[in-house]
């Protein structure tokens, strides 16, 4: 797990789906949609900047978009790191 501040200020969550557990990203995302998401995180993880508008990003090896380049970039997307990258571009920080 690892923060991340974005353009706005707001810290938020970047976190490992493991293929252990999950080897294909349908096996989490349906486990999600039927329970929920809840994440055990160590007593000394970065937490202190998180807030109400703080958001949890999850990564699963398999889970890459393969035709980035052909969707709408979302209205208001800027690069969670500031380096200006763009939606299509797939930055997670």
């Amino acid at each position: 797990m690892t923060t991340f501040l974005d353009q706005a200020g707001v810290t938020h969550v970047l976190d490992w789906v493991g293929e252990g557990h999950y080897p294909e990203i349908a096996d989490f995302i349906e486990e999600a949609r039927l329970k929920g998401v809840s994440r055990k995180i160590s007593h000394t993880a970065p937490i202190s900047g998180l807030t109400k508008d703080s958001r949890l990003f999850l990564v699963h090896p398999r889970a890459a978009i393969r035709n980035a380049d052909q969707l709408a970039t979302p209205a208001g997307f800027r690069c969670p790191c500031g380096h200006g990258h763009t939606a299509q571009q797939g930055c997670i920080g």
